[in-house]
């Protein structure tokens, strides 16, 4: 597996077409994708919070330039094919709402148009993780081998916090409409288990050849990310 880089290694204006990228700490992890926007040739991160997929300018928001990043590991020439799906995913949905939750990705996002696939009925929400692996269906790339995941007690824990979030954002719909609905949360609930895509073993799906893709060759090459992610931010904060 090739390393990922930070923005001081390599800027970010030196990314052609896209970039699939992980900012955290020891506790948790983010993901995100770097691509170069057509309508004005600038790059930009797209990534998913609880609220909404997020897009920024990635030379002038800072926070960007703690990614680290690595071009996915196909062909350069579809490298353009995943920019146009991210942009197409926002272009479309930026002015609604990509709910946040533990859906399969697979077939979540219409290739054609971008827009959520209402036609299957467990398409309940997205992570930021498995944005990233629904973007890559849409190009016609399965990253990981979804039968090869297993329940793991500590993933449970990051999914009852995001639970808890929604339930936070439901309460306070009094006073901003955030779209969460009490129906919605119990869809949420019902999808979820301790089988999870975490951030790092997303990226390292990602950034290696398409024959790792099971949980036990990830797990260990998530690892190794984490811990690089860990030796970026010691170095960052000794400067």
């Amino acid at each position: 597996m090739e390393g990922l880089f930070t923005h001081a290694e390599k800027p970010l204006e030196q990314i052609e077409q896209c970039a699939v990228a992980i900012v955290g700490n020891a506790v948790e992890r983010h993901t995100g994708f770097f691509y170069r926007d057509p309508d004005d040739n600038k790059v930009v991160l797209l990534h998913l919070q609880t609220d909404n997929l997020h897009v920024v300018d990635a030379a002038t928001e800072r926070s960007a330039q703690f990614y680290l990043r690595a071009s996915p590991a196909i062909h350069k020439r579809r490298h353009g094919d995943l920019a146009a799906k991210a942009y197409l995913v926002y272009k479309r949905n930026s002015t609604g709402r990509v709910p946040y939750g533990f859906s399969c990705p697979t077939n979540f996002f219409i290739p054609d148009t971008g827009e959520i696939n209402l036609s299957h009925q467990n398409n309940i929400g997205l992570t930021c993780a498995t944005l990233l692996l629904a973007i890559f269906h849409m190009a016609g790339y399965q990253l990981v081998d979804y039968s090869s995941w297993k329940p793991r007690y500590a993933d449970l824990i990051p999914q009852q916090k995001l639970l808890a979030n929604l339930i936070d954002l439901e309460k306070i719909k009094r006073f901003r409409d955030t779209g969460i609905t009490s129906k919605y949360i119990d869809a949420v609930k019902k999808q979820m288990t301790a089988i999870r895509f975490r951030p790092e073993e997303v990226i390292a799906a990602a950034v290696t050849a398409q024959e790792i893709n099971t949980m036990d060759q990830l797990e260990p090459l998530g690892y190794e990310i984490v811990q690089q992610i860990l030796t970026n931010t010691i170095t960052t904060r000794g400067k």
